[in-house]
């Protein structure tokens, strides 16, 4: 089965409103975002689909690259191998998430790039904001820019096709996205649309990072 793991927060727009659709982007004003994440090698065999907290996930580090044997009951969901055992409380009532519902299923751009390169453009440019700054960048065909306190910072990341389409995004999200492909060297990015969910894909893993709504200047900035 395919393993999503999500991550919900508040992202607030300045005029007040709360919301939380997946695929909706409000513009310069996040203060958080939703975050999602997939991963599918095969070797995950689970017939009854089951939904825990993340806390419990997080203490699956203590197998480590143990194998382990998942039991669903009821109410709770059962991580065990011969010398370490974790009882996760199910998560009841609610709809699960599905990678469909999650990711968009057409793409009106996809290209590819090394991962290295642009985890190091955005170290970059991250490197030139302040705490009090807002570190949205720009990305356009190969062109990475974030503009702090009036200065305009450009950091290039080749591609491997002509990419039309102008999106802006946190760069500490999607850095944080990228670092999950650490062993993947090539990572392709999927779009749908300036305002789109921005998918990552890389050998059996992928994620999604939601887009911002650039200011006028920083949507033309050259």
């Amino acid at each position: 089965m395919c393993v999503i793991f999500l991550f919900f927060f508040f992202f607030q727009a300045e005029d007040g409103i709360r919301d939380f659709c997946l695929s909706r982007g409000l513009g310069d004003v996040y203060k958080r975002q939703h975050r999602a994440g997939c991963c599918d090698d095969g070797g995950l065999n689970v017939e009854k689909a089951f939904t825990v907290g993340v806390p419990a996930l997080e203490q699956l580090k203590a197998f480590g690259d143990a194998d382990m044997q998942i039991s669903v009951a009821d109410n709770w969901v059962l991580f065990q191998n011969e010398h370490v055992r974790l009882l996760a409380k199910r998560i009841l009532n609610v709809t699960p998430m599905t990678y469909e519902s999650v990711v968009p299923q057409k793409w009106n751009e996809e290209f590819c790039f090394h991962r290295k390169d642009f985890v190091q453009a955005l170290k970059y440019l991250l490197a030139c904001t302040g705490k009090a700054d807002k570190p949205y960048a720009r990305f356009h065909n190969g062109t990475l820019s974030l503009r702090v306190s009036g200065c305009l910072y450009k950091a290039a990341v080749p591609i491997s096709a002509e990419s039309s389409t102008i999106f802006g995004f946190d760069a500490r999200f999607m850095l944080d996205a990228l670092t999950q492909f650490e062993k993947q060297d090539m990572v392709t990015m999927q779009l749908t649309g300036s305002l789109g969910a921005i998918s990552l894909v890389a050998g059996s893993s992928s994620a999604i990072v939601l887009p911002v709504r650039l200011k006028e200047d920083d949507l033309n900035a050259a």
